[in-house]
């Protein structure tokens, strides 16, 4: 990405700044660059450098540039300025069934190297930051990550400064820290010294030869990192946050460990928490007449809907702090409860309290639960339960104050009139009608119209 007069945000998270430094024999510009990691550092680089090769005649820009550069960018190296795009490389995560046996390798190792390998295991530290890692950068509760050790040939031990980057300390670690005896501040971990290792390498082997004793084979320390990172995925952190832990691109990460990435559709649930309307005046508040056993199935099923702020009871007989009085106590909760349910299974009783409740002026809401199945063509009745796993096919037509039970079946073109019951996994056939004040007991299946005891006794 370029921004001004030749200033690119580099992908290694940089800015470079491109300046000429004069022409080659065929007259083909020659350009160099400086680099930082803002902006305004990389445009300041760049002027100071061009003043110092106007004011110095008796240098070169070539020499100034082997000269002057190093010291002009301190924290930036030759070796970082002409790093590949995309050099980065990561060995393949670990199983999760090895990594406890591994941890468990590595604590029993003991000393600064368990804590070193640990790092790579559990905050996403690289191999080359591992090396040049001191007791010192662990402080405040955190890790400050702030030089590596280059992996390059006829550069033993040299270290350089990479990109700060601070990591939350795990609770364990900082036992491991006070456990340890030899944390002097000075020291480095794998070396227990203030001399760093002769290479990288080294660490490589050290960890590769931890796990081969403990029969686990060798493991490269690159792979405890790799393993951070699919753990980090797999637990719905975003590439952004695993990005500022591991001082890794976003971009390297999503095209790297892109298997790993979990969509974690139930963090949209905040947006609605903050968003959902709320009506003016009274609370979506349900009471509900019954408190028995249908009257328990009622209520869980409203509560799996979650559009009820409070749900209590009246019954005639049930007692406990959600019982607010008797059924015949309605009237008084109208102002605080604008919706009542009568979860009564007496066909008969059931219609009565729902044409008191419909005359007091209360909204007798339909009752879904997210669990039962309802063709979009079917029509359902003001003040019907339809409970878990009940399926209602096209076309069907479920009247006002209706109990449809769990599993119960109501097929194409059926007809389940007002204040009728159908039990637990009954069936009500093709085009059959189960008449108002019916019910339809548990397992039954209806091919033909069903009359309710009312019907059944007239002549």
């Amino acid at each position: 990405m370029r921004t001004g007069p030749n200033v690119r945000f580099r992908a290694d998270g940089r800015w470079e700044a491109r300046y000429i430094k004069g022409r080659d024999e065929n007259g083909k510009t020659i350009y160099g660059y400086v680099y930082a990691y803002s902006k305004e550092e990389a445009e300041k680089k760049r002027s100071e450098l061009l003043r110092g090769m106007m004011t110095d005649s008796g240098e070169t820009a070539e020499r100034m540039m082997k000269s002057s550069l190093a010291s002009m960018n301190p924290e930036i190296t030759s070796e970082n300025i002409n790093k590949k795009r995309y050099r980065v490389r990561f060995a393949d995560p670990l199983p999760e069934e090895i990594v406890k046996p591994v941890e468990a390798a590595l604590l029993a190792y003991g000393g600064g190297a368990s804590l070193g390998y640990l790092s790579c295991l559990y905050m996403g530290i690289s191999l080359e930051e591992l090396a040049a890692l001191r007791y010192s950068d662990f402080q405040d509760g955190g890790l400050t990550v702030s030089r590596s050790m280059p992996d390059k040939a006829g550069e033993r031990g040299r270290i350089v400064a990479c990109a700060r980057r601070t990591i939350p300390l795990p609770d364990f670690m900082k036992t491991l820290l006070v456990r340890n005896p030899n944390a002097e501040r000075t020291f480095y971990l794998l070396t227990e010294s203030e001399t760093p290792l002769e290479k990288s390498l080294l660490a490589v082997n050290l960890c590769r030869k931890i796990t081969a004793r403990a029969g686990l084979g060798k493991i490269h320390p690159e792979a405890l990192r790799s393993t951070f990172i699919r753990r980090a995925l797999e637990s719905s952190l975003n590439l952004e946050t695993v990005a500022a832990l591991t001082g890794v691109e976003a971009g390297l990460l999503r095209r790297r460990f892109a298997g790993y990435i979990k969509a974690d559709l139930g963090k949209i649930r905040v947006i609605y928490e903050d968003f959902t309307p709320r009506p003016a005046g009274r609370g979506m508040n349900l009471l509900i007449l019954g408190a028995g056993s249908h009257g328990q199935g009622v209520r869980e099923t409203a509560q799996k809907l979650g559009v009820f702020q409070k749900i209590s009871f009246l019954d005639d007989a049930a007692e406990g702090s959600e019982i607010l009085g008797k059924c015949s106590d309605y009237r008084k909760f109208l102002d605080e409860y604008p919706m009542a349910f009568v979860a009564i299974g007496d066909n008969e009783v059931r219609r009565r309290y729902m044409e008191l409740l419909r005359a007091a002026g209360f909204l007798l809401p339909r009752l879904i639960h997210p669990d039962a199945t309802v063709s979009p063509s079917a029509t359902i009745g003001e003040g019907c339960v339809l409970l878990a796993q009940v399926m209602v096919n096209a076309n069907a037509r479920i009247q006002d104050g209706c109990i449809l039970a769990t599993g119960a079946i109501v097929d194409y073109g059926a007809e389940i009139q007002a204040y009728a019951h159908v039990d637990s996994a009954a069936m009500v056939t093709k085009d059959a009608v189960v008449e108002s004040l019916a019910t339809v007991e548990s397992g039954e299946i209806v091919k033909k119209a069903v009359k309710s005891e009312c019907e059944k006794a007239r002549p």
